[in-house]
């Protein structure tokens, strides 16, 4: 599932979702955001994906639950970092915009054995996401942001779980 969704292009899913599944309750339907507002959106969402990447497996499953914990680790963080990166701030290093980008595709690398076993803690302490934790929270200090869970997804009573 998780290359098979990927590999359709998430430049492809990207306006989609940026514009119907992702945008904060009751802009839905809404025409457009502007650049201000777009930017901070893919901010905050990256910020949470790579916080959920640096946290502990308890604290990962705690955050992205419900679901496949592993494959929404990764899409999720490969989707938020490319909206990030696209809309990326003005000062930030070619440097750090590489580590990013390396991350994703580094946690795109993990063997398919990871993803075995739906929102296991066992899967999600692996050793294998050990050095990716390790790079997630350095990227976190580089850009002056708390090494902390994100919030949890809630149901929001409508079909769609979305971060209070």
């Amino acid at each position: 599932m998780r290359r098979g969704l990927m590999q359709i292009g998430s430049w492809l899913l990207l306006p989609y979702w940026l514009f119907r599944a992702w945008l904060p309750g009751g802009q839905r339907d809404q025409p457009s955001l502007t650049e201000e507002e777009l930017a901070a959106w893919a901010e905050r969402e990256f910020r949470y994906a790579l916080q959920a990447v640096a946290v502990s497996a308890p604290e990962q499953i705690q955050a992205l639950s419900p679901g496949h914990v592993p494959e929404e680790t990764i899409n999720e963080f490969k989707f938020c970092s490319e909206a990030f990166l696209s809309l990326a701030p003005k000062g930030m290093s070619a440097a750090l915009a590489e580590q990013i980008h390396q991350l994703a595709e580094d946690l795109w690398a993990l063997p398919e054995d990871v993803f075995s076993q739906d929102t296991d803690p066992g899967c999600m302490a692996r050793p294998e996401w050990a050095p990716l934790r390790q790079r997630a929270k350095r990227i976190l200090r580089e850009l002056n942001w708390p090494i902390e869970p994100p919030p949890p997804y809630v149901y929001n009573g409508r079909g769609v779980y979305e971060r209070r």
